[in-house]
């Protein structure tokens, strides 16, 4: 085992230019890349397994072997798959933003807004809970949107 002792003061190091880094696509890293995204697409059916099944109560789906809906659901996920793999490291900070602002606001708060809705039209619940829900999920859609905007800024 050896010790670099760098004779150098502190104030040097910090003002010595650094190179920019360069990034080398060899197979086994492009192999793993490759398995990586693999993995992260795979996942996403059995995260998004309830989000689902609550969905398709909602819309009234009842056989959720084959609708037509999933063909928009498959081609959604193709058109993202395409175009994620031309994004570059700049434009993908602001991209995880919106996202994050947008799907962050409404399966916290639109979603559950909608949902308590949707269960008050077979429950009665009083007026207060109902004026709740509703306010919850303009409060979602604001933060949705300064989401979005401070993301873009």
């Amino acid at each position: 085992m050896h010790i670099v002792r760098v004779h150098a003061k502190p104030r040097d190091l910090l003002s010595t230019p650094m190179p920019p880094p360069v990034f080398v696509l060899t197979p086994p890293f492009s192999f793993a890349r490759g398995f990586t995204g693999l993995a992260i697409l795979s996942g996403y059916p059995l995260m998004f397994a309830g989000l689902k099944t609550a969905l398709y109560d909602l819309l009234g789906i009842s056989n959720a072997c084959w609708h037509p809906k999933w063909a928009a659901s498959i081609v959604t996920l193709t058109v993202i798959s395409i175009a994620a793999c031309f994004v570059t490291e700049h434009e993908l900070g602001p991209l995880l933003g919106v996202v994050g602002a947008v799907f962050g606001s409404g399966v916290i708060y639109i979603l559950p807004a909608i949902w308590n809705i949707k269960v008050g039209e077979h429950m009665q619940l009083f007026k207060g809970e109902k004026q709740f829900n509703y306010g919850l999920g303009v409060f979602g859609l604001l933060l949705a949107v300064m989401g979005t905007y401070v993301s873009l800024q």
